[in-house]
């Protein structure tokens, strides 16, 4: 599986090193003197973008930078508040960002309209490379917007993390709501075609996080194709708006295909179907941990007994942790160790 946003093709030999101020063009005559020139005014603190040199970022102007030269490499140099204007996502990212364990702050997306299928929004839209080390503290994604036939793919991180993307000890918290058709939403990804690892949705000290939305829905992906290993959900409401039938909502992922789970826990939170009735559209499958798997594996996944599952007026036929597995006798997923605390 593979959106093909992602151009891996002379990487290293289309790179090419870019000065760390905003500099007239060639030719002009000009005397910079440093310290009458303006942070904002600045490409990067400093770096040259390569490798063991990376472009420093110390501020809002600095970060969105990162798209200008997206095959870089680029490092925190503290930490960073995006509060009071609305992000953009940066479109498609095949560098390296190395957040150095610094925090962004308050990463803002509301009324964004999706004119197109498959858009993906988060801090970057679609992720190609890697992604390490960053922490995003009061995440506030509230797309409301009229269902339609386009769809998009939401999470705290990317949207979408392309084959060959790589998240790694990334730790997302705050609020993420796609009330849109089909929209498949995350808190670290949107839809994971490559490796997610050592991240975590949840244990915001500025609130309650939550992940609602009307597709597929998981505490780390909507949708996951790939590796999903040492992560963790918790005190996360992940809900489901109940627009849409045959959609998957789980603690982990939602919708689980030729993928595998390893060494995952989820710890007090709630997976909910916001539904009134039977009257609106059913969720077809809810789990504490998948709410739908095939062709995957699941091996030694955690589940606190604070975890709750609630069906609303769905039936409780489905297993609670995995929600609905197909082609059992094919080997629907194989694996072992789903731990009850």
């Amino acid at each position: 599986f593979s959106t093909n946003n992602c151009d891996f093709e002379h990487r290293s030999e289309n790179f090419i090193p870019m000065p760390h101020l905003l500099e007239p063009n060639d030719g002009e005559i000009h005397n910079w003197i440093m310290d009458r020139v303006r942070l904002d005014e600045m490409a990067f603190m400093s770096g040259t973008g390569e490798v063991g040199n990376p472009y420093m970022i110390g501020n809002r102007r600095q970060l969105e930078n990162i798209g200008r030269y997206t095959r870089a490499n680029f490092a925190l140099r503290n930490d960073i508040d995006l509060r009071g204007e609305e992000w953009i996502p940066i479109a498609t990212f095949e560098g390296v960002l190395d957040g150095r364990f610094f925090t962004i702050y308050g990463l803002t997306m509301a009324e964004m309209r999706v004119e197109y299928a498959q858009q993906s929004f988060g801090l970057f839209g679609y992720n190609c490379g890697t992604i390490r080390d960053v922490n995003l503290v009061g995440v506030d994604i509230q797309f409301v917007t009229d269902h339609g036939d386009n769809y998009s793919f939401v999470g705290g991180v990317a949207g979408t993390n392309e084959p060959g993307g790589l998240v790694v000890n990334c730790h997302v918290s705050g609020r993420i709501g796609v009330p849109r058709n089909n929209s498949h939403v995350g808190g670290i990804v949107g839809i994971n075609i490559s490796q997610i690892s050592s991240s975590s949705y949840g244990d915001d000290v500025e609130g309650v996080s939550e992940i609602i939305g009307s597709g597929d829905i998981g505490g780390i992906a909507g949708q996951n194709f790939g590796s999903i290993s040492r992560c963790k959900v918790s005190d996360t409401k992940i809900g489901h708006y109940m627009t849409q039938s045959s959609r998957c909502i789980g603690g982990i992922a939602g919708y689980e295909s030729g993928g595998e789970i390893m060494n995952c826990g989820v710890y007090g939170s709630v997976v909910q179907n916001i539904g009134v009735d039977s009257t609106t559209n059913a969720l077809s499958y809810m789990g504490k941990i998948v709410g739908y798997i095939e062709y995957a594996k699941l091996w030694y996944v955690e589940v606190d007994a604070a975890v709750v599952l609630d069906r609303g007026y769905l039936s409780d036929s489905q297993s609670v942790y995995v929600g609905t597995t197909r082609f059992w006798d094919w080997g629907g997923y194989e694996g072992e160790g789903v731990y009850i605390k």
